[in-house]
């Protein structure tokens, strides 16, 4: 065979593996945030796949085909998230606990000097205390 007829061959070979095509679609799952309709998921679902696709790119020589989905699916769970969906092993948004609102004016706070719980007759319970363990030596081994 003649260089004239391999070259060709060997360039098409080069175009067709330097082509890569960006991701269908995610392979991760994200679910509706609460209270979200299922009408505005899809919605958000389709703008965030658009701007995966813009994010990923194309794949550059020396990346596979999994790096091209891990980046397409990072831009995606973004973008989900971002909306308010629930994306898979990332937490909620943080919230700080808001301290009670003051008492209104002229409010007077219970006595101090609660009294005990009533006795029950059980041990531990009310004000009857359990019974202690007995010394070593009225405690008999087992024969056995």
């Amino acid at each position: 065979m003649n260089l004239k007829g391999i070259f060709p061959l060997v360039l098409t070979v080069v175009a067709l593996t330097a082509c890569a095509t960006i991701p269908a679609g995610p392979s991760v799952t994200v679910w509706p945030g609460p209270g979200k309709p299922f009408e505005v998921f899809q919605s958000d679902d389709a703008a965030c796949r658009q701007w995966a696709s813009q994010r990923a790119g194309e794949r550059a020589p020396y990346e596979d085909e999994s790096a091209l989905q891990r980046r397409y699916d990072n831009a995606y769970m973004q973008c989900m998230y971002a909306k308010g969906n629930q994306v898979p092993g990332v937490g909620g948004p943080y919230r700080r606990a808001v301290p009670p609102p003051p008492p209104p004016p002229g409010y007077s706070s219970p006595p101090s000097s609660a009294s005990p719980p009533p006795a029950t007759g059980e041990p531990g319970i009310g004000n009857i205390s359990p019974l202690p363990p007995p010394p070593p030596s009225q405690i008999t081994p087992n024969p056995n």
